[in-house]
């Protein structure tokens, strides 16, 4: 079987560094992660990520949901805020910027609107921020 770099197998996931490595890169924007904006990032050398989305069929587990825990990962030693005083987050128009652009963000909603043409998450149950946007790496 070929060997694969991968942002979270069990070799690269072992410290509480690497841990708060892998939420910077899905909580930062797609350019500062790959363009060498942030040297601590390691998404560089990664040929594959895997999302899992559920705004589609609905289901509730999917990976924008875990994005509160990313985000208190991540606040460890930094302040980047995805969600909003209460704690909550947001996917639709009143979603932080920083939530618009994150990597994640942005794997998960990339042509969502094609689906059905209404661009409804139906796990959160509203219509996303942003509908038309194409990623620049992937």
């Amino acid at each position: 079987m070929n060997k694969f770099t991968s942002a979270t197998s069990n070799e690269n996931t072992t410290t509480g560094r690497d841990v708060e490595q892998m939420s910077m890169s899905l909580l930062n924007s797609e350019s500062l992660v790959f363009r060498g904006g942030c040297s601590e990032i390691p998404m560089r050398d990664v040929k594959y990520v895997l999302v899992v989305f559920g705004g589609l069929v609905g289901y509730p587990s999917d990976d924008i949901k875990k994005i509160l825990w990313i985000e208190v990962c991540f606040l460890t030693s930094r302040s980047l805020t995805i969600s909003k005083r209460d704690g909550q987050y947001r996917i639709d128009n009143q979603a932080t910027p920083t939530m618009l652009n994150s990597l994640m963000y942005k794997l998960s909603y990339y042509r969502f609107v094609e689906t059905d043409g209404k661009n409804y998450d139906r796990v959160r149950r509203t219509e996303t921020g942003k509908e038309h946007f194409k990623p620049t790496t992937f």
